[in-house]
């Protein structure tokens, strides 16, 4: 399992939101993060890009 406290949210793969259709259609887990590190929502979807 992984340990959430050792996760660095700005090394992950991300997209702006004008960038939103580039996102793949697969399940998973996101975060909406501003430009300042700031978690704002985490959800989790099917298809990522139907979200």
């Amino acid at each position: 399992m992984i340990n959430p406290s050792v996760i660095n949210l700005l090394e992950l793969p991300s997209v702006t939101l004008e960038q939103r259709s580039h996102l793949p259609s697969i399940p998973c887990i996101y975060f909406a993060i501003d430009s300042l590190g700031v978690v704002h929502y985490i959800g989790r979807s099917v298809n990522l890009q139907q979200r």
